[in-house]
């Protein structure tokens, strides 16, 4: 069979691709010069994504999937969502905790630190799923529309050549709209974790203010299930609605709470 992914889809990834680096660049531009961020919480950000989510919970999803356990989560699309949910808020809101425990234990203390601390943290994994995957892509687009595919193909392993062709079959079958909905679905996510960064920041600088981490862990388990679970049943759209309103309800709540401590 032969494939073509057309040069509107290629187009599309571009685009998504420079989003990659201009949502984070952008808002660590945004905060640093026009509100006077101070710049560690950012750079502290990525590196507890990579720390926490790409490092620590990989390794989690990596011992328990490839065991006993793991096929009665894939079997089951709760358990399945309950458990990546969980897996998910649990390494990224303690690791955002223990990372600002540490900034507040240096004197980062500043008021703007959470936001700056989310945008780095929500922005380099904005960073990594729209640059990285959309060079991914690219490159393979390319190969597909050189009249290359079956060449490269023959070279795989056996058992790698079916996976392979339905990568392959998915990337040609994926239409424009849907690799710029990626970009929207890293706008939205990056909100969230703006938002649960300051919640969490709140939760260790402010007295009397560690319900806040509950809510940040609240807020990331509900974003992550319903990712999951709507998703499955209800698609892209409905899903990305449902997570919008999500971040949206806990953004209502943030900027409610932090309007109270300052009118105290």
């Amino acid at each position: 069979m032969e494939y073509h992914v057309s040069t509107a889809a290629m187009a599309a990834m571009t685009i998504s691709l420079i989003a990659g680096v201009v949502i984070p660049l952008g808002l660590f531009l945004v905060l640093r010069f026009r509100y006077k961020c101070k710049i560690v919480p950012f750079f502290v950000g990525c590196g507890t994504f990579v720390v926490f989510a790409m490092v620590l919970e990989s390794l989690l999803h990596r011992a328990v999937l490839a065991g006993s356990l793991g096929k009665v989560l894939t079997e089951n699309i709760w358990l399945y969502g309950l458990y990546g949910a969980l897996a998910a808020a649990t390494f990224e809101e303690v690791g955002r905790y223990i990372s600002m425990r540490i900034l507040h234990a240096r004197k980062v203390t500043d008021a703007g630190t959470g936001l700056m601390f989310g945008a780095g943290h929500g922005g380099f994994e904005c960073f990594y799923i729209l640059v990285v995957g959309m060079c991914s892509n690219l490159m393979v687009a390319a190969m597909v529309n050189s009249g290359r595919l079956e060449e490269i193909t023959k070279m795989l392993p056996a058992d790698q050549q079916e996976a392979f062709l339905v990568q392959i079959d998915v990337l040609a079958s994926t239409g424009a709209a849907m690799f710029l909905v990626g970009v929207l679905e890293r706008l939205i996510a990056v909100t969230g974790h703006m938002v649960m960064s300051v919640l969490v920041w709140r939760s260790v600088s402010a007295k009397g203010q560690g319900f806040c981490f509950l809510l940040a862990f609240a807020m990331h388990f509900a974003m992550d299930f319903a990712a999951v679970m709507i998703s499955r049943f209800f698609g892209v759209a409905v899903t990305e609605l449902v997570i919008a309103i999500i971040v949206l309800a806990f953004l209502l709540l943030t900027v409610k709470l932090c309007q109270n401590k300052s009118a105290e």
